[in-house]
């Protein structure tokens, strides 16, 4: 594990250094230049053979998450790894489980919803190097460019799986600054030759919505599956 903290003053530092754990490789606290900048620096230090990040308020599903995911690339090499999901709303703690499906160029161009999350998307460290790193002057839909080159580069591999919970805020830079991400994300996508989509806070608004009224706790609408790939699978768990 690499921690990677900007510099916090709440004594983050302080607790990721108690911890006596010789998976952790590195850990950093320092001024940086935004999240790109700080997952640039984490990226750097990385040695595995797979990579992926975690934001601060998200976290695996349970203690087995990557041992699923692992499992999954000993059966077969992979350079880009999709798995299910659990979105949660802060406040109310109702849920549901967004399903990977396998993407193509064509339905990440066309379809509004193809949503990854990163925090359930692993890629490999060549696949990395090939990409290079984010750019740092993009700061809040900087993931895109690197989905935007996973997506056009290899055919992922799917885990029918939840692997992370992705807690819904208020206060996430998503929310409070969604106007900008929205225009960030829309000239990536056009850079790269997809054609514009829906808005990634119109999908969250959407589904934020109809957690709020109770409709569906666990919900496959909308979602495409290989033929191989059963969304009513007892692996996934809503």
């Amino acid at each position: 594990f690499i921690f990677i903290d900007g510099g916090s003053t709440d004594n983050t530092y302080q607790i990721i250094s108690s911890f006596d754990d010789e998976r952790v490789s590195f850990r950093l606290s320092e001024k940086d230049d935004g999240v790109a900048s700080a997952l640039n620096k984490g990226f750097s230090q990385a040695r595995g053979k797979y990579l992926t990040w975690m934001n601060a308020d998200d976290e695996y599903f349970d203690n087995f998450s990557l041992s699923h995911v692992n499992n999954l690339i000993r059966a077969g090499s992979a350079d880009f790894v999709l798995s299910n999901y659990k979105l949660v709303n802060y406040e109310s703690w109702k849920s549901i489980v967004n399903y990977a499906y396998p993407v193509s160029i064509d339905r990440y161009s066309k379809e509004n919803n193809c949503n990854i999350f990163t925090g359930a998307m692993f890629f490999s460290s060549e696949s990395w190097v090939k990409f290079g790193s984010f750019d740092e002057d993009v700061k809040l839909a900087f993931e895109y460019e690197l989905i935007c080159f996973l997506v056009k580069s290899f055919v992922p591999k799917m885990l029918n799986k939840v692997i992370s919970v992705y807690y819904l805020q208020e206060n996430a830079l998503s929310a409070k600054f969604a106007a900008q991400l929205s225009r960030e994300r829309d000239l990536i996508l056009v850079e790269n030759g997809f054609e514009q989509k829906m808005s990634i806070t119109d999908v969250l608004k959407r589904v934020s919505f109809e957690v709020l009224r109770g409709n569906a706790l666990s919900i496959t609408q909308n979602m495409i599956f290989a033929d191989k790939f059963d969304a009513r699978s007892d692996d996934v768990r809503g």
